[in-house]
C-alpha cells in the first residue's frame, strides 16, 4: 500500500511539473530568481472510504404462518395502524386446544363435586361420631346406676353387648375418617395437576397471540392468506419503525481493516438531490462474504440526522466513511520536486535557497500532508523553478 501510495504522489507531482512554467518568478539576472513563498500551515485531514450501500428501516417486525399453532388466525390490526410495542398483532384460532380447555373445565368440575361429597360424609360421619358419644356416656350412667342395685359383676354382665357394640361403631367411624382422609388427598392431587394444567393451557393459549417487538407502523396486514393448502409460510403482517434508518453495505479486504466501529460518516444519494445524513458506523462483520472473485465485510451504517422524512427503504446511498481525522501540515502540491526517487522541497533562509527533503502524506485538494522534514515557521518557495539549484540566491516577492 505504501508502494502505491508513493506511486500516486510521485504521478501528481511529475503531471504539475509537466505543467508548470518555468515559475511566476522571473530572471533578474542571471542567477537571481524572483519567487513567491508559503509558511506550512497546520490544517485538519480526514482520510475517507467510499462504499455504497441500501438503505432499510432500523427496526422492523416480520411475521410469517406458523403451522404448528394452527391454519385459522384472526387479524387484530389493520394495515396503516400504528401499534406499541406489546400490542396484541394476531390471534391463531385451535380446535384442539379448545377442546382440552373444556376437558380441563369438566375435570375441575368432576373434582369438585367428589370434594363436596367427602366434606358431606365426613359431616355426616361427625354426627354419627356426636350420637356414639352420647350413647357411650348415657351407657356409663346407666352402669353406674346398675352398679348400685344389682352390683357391680351383674352390671358389667347386663352391658357388655351394649358396650360391644359401641366400640364396633367406633371402629367403623374410625375406618371411614381414615378412608375419608385418603380421598381427600387423592383430590387436592388432582386439584394440584389441574393447576398445572391449567398454567399450560394458559400457556399455550398466550403463544397463539402474536405479540408487536416493536414501536412502528403496520405496513402489511394480510388475512386472506390460504395456509392450509401452502407448503411455504406466507407473511402474515409486516411492522416497519419509520423514525429510524440504517445502510447495509460491504468493505474491501483493506477497509475492512480501516473502518472501526463509531466513526463519523456522511450519506448522500442519487436520488435526493442536495441532501445529506450524518451517521455512525454500528457494526463491521467480523466474518467476511466470499464468493469466487471477491471477498468483503458487511457494514452497517447509523443514520442520527433528523431529516429523514424523505428516506424510503430500498433508496441506494453513498457512504463516506472518515477513517482518519487528525491536523497536519500541508504545503502546496506545486512546491514539491523530485530527484532520484527523493521528494523535496527549497526554503529560503537570508535569501538564499536550500533543499530541503520531506516525507509526504496524503493528497488534499491542492495540497499535500508533510509528515516530516519541515517546521511551520519556516518559507518554502511555492513554485520552484527547475534551474534553481542548492544556494542560489533569490528575491522574496510581497
Amino acid at each position: 500500500m505504501k508502494n502505491k501510495k508513493k506511486w500516486i504522489i510521485t504521478g501528481v507531482i511529475l503531471l504539475i511539473g509537466a505543467m508548470t512554467t518555468v515559475g511566476v518568478a522571473r530572471s533578474l539576472e542571471e542567477n537571481i530568481f524572483e519567487v513567491e513563498i508559503v509558511n506550512p500551515k497546520m490544517e485538519p485531514l480526514a482520510t475517507e472510504v467510499m462504499v455504497p450501500g441500501t438503505l432499510l428501516v432500523k427496526d422492523e417486525q416480520i411475521i410469517y404462518h406458523s403451522p404448528d399453532k394452527g391454519h385459522v388466525y384472526e387479524l387484530l390490526v389493520e394495515e396503516g395502524e400504528i401499534v406499541e410495542k406489546g400490542t396484541a398483532l394476531m390471534k391463531y384460532k385451535s380446535d384442539s386446544l379448545l377442546l382440552q380447555k373444556e376437558q380441563h373445565v369438566l375435570t375441575v368440575e368432576a373434582s369438585n363435586l367428589r370434594l363436596s361429597q367427602i366434606k358431606n360424609q365426613e359431616n355426616n360421619l361427625n354426627i354419627q361420631r356426636a350420637n356414639l358419644k352420647k350413647q357411650k356416656d348415657d351407657l356409663e350412667k346407666k352402669e353406674a346406676e346398675l352398679k348400685k342395685e344389682i352390683g357391680k359383676e351383674e352390671a358389667l354382665a347386663m352391658l357388655e353387648v351394649e358396650k360391644q357394640q359401641i366400640k364396633a361403631e367406633e371402629r367403623h367411624i374410625l375406618t371411614q375418617q381414615q378412608q375419608f382422609e385418603y380421598e381427600r388427598k387423592l383430590i387436592d392431587l388432582e386439584i394440584k395437576q389441574q393447576k398445572l394444567q391449567k398454567r399450560l393451557l394458559d400457556s399455550n393459549e398466550e403463544q397463539l397471540t402474536v405479540i408487536s417487538n416493536i414501536d412502528g407502523k403496520v405496513i402489511i396486514a394480510n388475512d386472506t392468506v390460504e395456509t392450509a393448502y401452502l407448503e411455504s409460510s406466507p407473511m402474515i403482517l409486516h411492522i416497519v419503525n419509520t423514525e429510524g434508518f440504517i445502510v447495509n453495505g460491504n468493505l474491501s479486504e483493506y477497509n475492512s481493516l480501516v473502518v472501526k466501529e463509531g466513526q463519523h460518516v456522511k450519506i448522500q444519494s442519487d436520488a435526493i438531490h442536495d441532501e445529506e445524513w450524518e451517521g455512525t458506523v454500528s457494526h463491521v462483520a467480523y466474518s467476511p462474504i466470499t464468493s469466487e472473485i471477491s471477498v468483503q465485510y458487511p457494514i452497517t451504517v447509523e443514520i442520527n440526522s433528523e431529516n429523514i422524512h424523505q428516506l424510503r427503504p430500498g433508496l441506494q446511498m453513498i457512504l463516506q466513511i472518515k477513517t482518519d481525522e487528525r491536523k497536519s501540515m500541508v504545503i502546496p502540491l506545486a512546491a514539491i520536486l523530485q530527484e532520484s526517487g527523493m521528494n523535496y522541497v527549497f526554503v529560503v533562509e537570508e535569501n538564499l535557497a536550500y533543499k530541503r527533503e520531506v516525507e509526504l502524506g496524503i493528497v488534499y485538494g491542492d495540497n499535500i500532508e508533510v509528515v516530516s522534514g519541515l517546521s511551520v515557521d519556516e518559507k518554502v518557495i511555492k513554485e520552484p523553478m527547475l534551474t534553481l539549484n542548492e544556494g542560489m540566491e533569490v528575491i522574496v516577492l510581497d
